[in-house]
């Protein structure tokens, strides 16, 4: 998968919550509670080489998002272009559980291998051409010079 640094970037994160519990209602032994909608926070990030150090750095893109498609801004600057992961795991607890003193479990880390490409120049992503001088083109005023 190759990422481009200035565009749009979308992660569809398909997961479901069999048994989602919430932990402001009463909490009964046996399966999922009635009237609770599914508990799944999804975090995101982007770890590759820094452009001004060359040291790891990680960029969060998302965190307890319980949104299945992240959409996000490939940001410019940051990392230089070459190979990178994107780590990806999903929760099924709610921020919020933690303070109540409740945790939920975590998937394993996904990694997903990447490659990141610099941005291209405005004119390439719009489809525009550079005029060109040429022996023989006719001028701005569409008459040939003598």
């Amino acid at each position: 998968m190759t990422l481009q640094t200035g565009t749009l970037v979308n992660f569809d994160i398909l997961a479901d919550d069999i048994d989602p519990l919430d932990f402001t209602q009463a909490v009964v032994p046996g399966g999922a509670q009635p009237g609770v909608g599914p508990v799944l926070m999804r975090n995101v990030s982007i770890v590759a080489p820094s452009q001004s150090t060359g040291q790891d750095t990680t960029y969060t893109v998302a965190a307890a998002s319980p949104i299945g498609t992240i959409s996000f801004q490939m940001p410019s600057g940051i990392f230089q272009p070459g190979p990178a992961n994107v780590h990806i795991s999903v929760c099924d607890y709610r921020p919020g559980d933690a303070a109540l003193g409740f945790t939920g479990r975590c998937s394993p880390e996904t990694i997903v291998p990447i490659t990141i490409t610099g941005t291209v120049p405005a004119d390439a992503t719009t489809g525009a051409s550079q005029p060109t001088d040429r022996p023989g083109s006719p001028s701005a005023d569409g008459r040939r010079q003598q």
